[in-house]
C-alpha cells in the first residue's frame, strides 16, 4: 500500500500496512512457483515477520501447498524491514528519500529511524 501511496504512513503504522491487490497477486504467484519448485513431495518451513503484509503474503503463498507440505509456520519478530520512524510527514520523507539517493541507500539513516545497515 505504501509503495503506491506515500500518505499511508501519515496515519498507519508500518506493521499494519496491507498488501495491495498487486501484492496479493504477486504472493499467490510466488506460492505457485514454490509449489512447482518443490513438487508434490517437497516440504517447507515458513518464517515470517509480524507485519500484516507478511502474514498476508504467507496466506497467499500457502494456499498453493498441501497441508502436509508445510512442516511448520513461525512468526519471527526479529525479521522486519528498515524502520523509517513513526507517523511521518510526507514531504519530509520524500526529501529524505532524495537525500538517501545521494548519500547511499544502505548507509543513509532516516532522522527518527534506522539505516539499512542496522
Amino acid at each position: 500500500q505504501c509503495n503506491i501511496d506515500d500518505n499511508a504512513y501519515v496515519d498507519t503504522p508500518d506493521w499494519k500496512v496491507s498488501l495491495t491487490d498487486r501484492g496479493h497477486q504477486q504472493a499467490s504467484a510466488a506460492g505457485k512457483q514454490l509449489k512447482e519448485l518443490i513438487g508434490d513431495s517437497g516440504r517447507v518451513f515458513f518464517y515470517y515477520s509480524p507485519y500484516k503484509r507478511t502474514t498476508q503474503t504467507l496466506e497467499n503463498m500457502s494456499q498453493h501447498l498441501d497441508d502436509e507440505q508445510i512442516v511448520s509456520v513461525r512468526e519471527e519478530p526479529r525479521m522486519s524491514e528498515q524502520q523509517f520512524g513513526n507517523f511521518q510527514n510526507v514531504e519530509q520523507v520524500l526529501n529524505c528519500k532524495e537525500e538517501r539517493h545521494s548519500f547511499g541507500r544502505f548507509y543513509y539513516r532516516f532522522p527518527s529511524g534506522e539505516a539499512g545497515l542496522d
